[in-house]
């Protein structure tokens, strides 16, 4: 069964490539102070940590706007990516977290509207997609010097108006949002627990008799 997952995984999903930018379509818009939070740390070590996640048919980014958002600003000519197959029952999106696991049709948002809304650059307001993968988002370092920066471009059309209240209350819904998405994950963690321990019991009990018949 592992192997099973990790050969769907595998064709869901593209190993690190460097695409580019202007190739590649936003799905939403970014909020100021953050893009500002993140040009910072980018400056100071010289990387782009984690790729943009884009899908497969229009290069769609599904995941790194404000990222995208920096490397277009300072005019650079690529950007480190990872493909997804946007088709795949691996890859999913929601309006909240909680739907990677339950009320997936209290989403107002489906891959089709995703789709409509890059298609024809009419961009979310920040932070309204979650998108969900069949793999961590883990660190992949890339040497901006390796995506060549050209000339600075104007992104004032990726930018939300919405000050730096309204950021705070945005990142504290999506605190909320995490929390909640922990307490299932630990409901679903125990009761795994309680069922590895139900099973192991019954191994134990059925050992016992094999050896009790042998005697």
């Amino acid at each position: 069964m592992k192997n099973q997952i990790n050969f769907h995984v595998k064709n869901a999903v593209s190993p690190l490539k460097l695409v580019e930018l202007s190739s590649l379509r936003p799905i939403e818009k970014v909020m100021p102070t953050h893009l500002q939070y993140i040009t910072n740390l980018i400056e100071q070590t010289g990387y782009i940590n984690k790729p943009l996640i884009i899908e497969n048919q229009n290069n769609i980014i599904l995941d790194g706007s404000h990222r995208y958002a920096y490397l277009k600003s300072f005019g650079y000519k690529y950007a480190p990516v990872i493909i997804v197959d946007y088709a795949s029952n691996q890859v999913d999106v929601g309006s909240n977290l909680i739907h990677r696991f339950i009320n997936k049709k209290d989403s107002t948002i489906s891959k089709g509207d995703v789709i409509n809304k890059a298609l024809s650059n009419q961009l979310f307001e920040p932070r309204s997609t979650r998108h969900f993968f069949p793999f961590k988002k883990d660190d992949i370092p890339t040497k901006l010097e390796k995506l060549f920066k050209t000339n600075k471009c104007c992104i004032n059309y990726l930018i939300s108006k919405t000050t730096i209240e309204e950021e705070i209350v945005c990142n504290q819904n999506y605190i909320k949002e995490i929390e909640n998405e922990l307490k299932i994950i630990d409901r679903h963690t125990q009761e795994q627990i309680q069922t590895k321990t139900y099973l192991q019991n019954q191994i134990s009990n059925m050992k016992k008799k094999i050896k009790t018949n042998l005697l």
